[in-house]
């Protein structure tokens, strides 16, 4: 795959879009040269470092589609396509077009998997950070949905600025927030730990419900009648945050297991 990463870029091909190996098969022997060789021995070496193979690439895929990720994004774990699934589930049972927003986008890669598959809904993807946010709208630009997703800079605490950007009521929420708690660093792999941005992992506080607090508060506020948030949870807090929605006067309709 390192190979055809190098090569692929001088053959035209686009990476994110053909099978690597198809790169080779299609253009027959293909000899590497200087460049690409120092490019190689370079990627190589991030490997054999720990470096992910998604952050030597420079892309993800998921739910079947390529994702670019950057130093502010998450990887996209298979584990978060339960989540698309239960809100395509969730769609097709709606007879009208439904808006989304998406908290915490990252690379957008739950709002964008939801959009691709369903072509009558829209949507919004919030994050604080910059990085993310053009990191998502490159994602949608790639993947020939920015017509249908836009993405803003905005904190979950302020919404109003999220309701700004939206402009109205949205049917559906999605959020992936971070909850692994503080306890729980030494845990990870090391991977994890060094290449992926702490924001994005750890909840601020010890009982790991800060985010999904905060969650809930934009849902009491953004969410038409009728409405629907989805969330990824905390296997082992699970019934802390049902509660917390609760809080927002929030009913929990199901909890489904992920991958994991």
């Amino acid at each position: 795959r390192l190979v055809a990463h190098v090569v692929g870029k001088r053959l035209g091909y686009k990476e994110t879009q053909h099978d690597p190996l198809a790169v080779t098969l299609a253009s027959g022997d293909v000899a590497i040269v200087e460049d690409e060789l120092l490019a190689l021995e370079n990627l190589v070496k991030q490997r054999q470092n720990g470096v992910p193979l998604a952050r030597v690439l420079g892309w993800k895929e998921f739910y079947g589609l390529p994702f670019y990720v950057s130093a502010g994004t998450l990887v996209p774990r298979p584990d978060s396509e339960t989540l698309v699934d239960t809100t395509l589930a969730h769609i097709g049972e709606s007879t009208g077009p439904l808006r989304i927003l998406d908290l915490g986008t990252g690379s957008g890669c739950l709002l964008l998997s939801v959009l691709a598959n369903a072509p009558r809904c829209s949507g919004v993807g919030v994050d604080v950070q910059l990085d993310c946010v053009r990191t998502a709208r490159r994602n949608a630009s790639e993947l020939g949905l920015a017509k249908r997703a836009a993405f803003s800079v905005s904190s979950w605490d302020c919404a109003d600025s999220i309701n700004t950007s939206f402009a109205g009521k949205c049917d559906i929420i999605l959020a992936n927030p971070p909850y692994i708690l503080p306890r729980e660093r030494s845990e990870l792999p090391l991977p994890v730990l060094k290449h992926d941005p702490p924001v994005a992992l750890f909840s601020r506080d010890d009982a790991g419900l800060a985010e999904y607090a905060r969650v809930f508060a934009v849902a009491q506020k953004m969410l038409a009648r009728g409405g629907v948030c989805f969330v990824e949870m905390h296997p082992y807090n699970v019934d802390r945050i049902i509660h917390a929605a609760s809080l927002r006067c929030l009913s929990v309709h199901e909890v489904k297991p992920d991958l994991a």
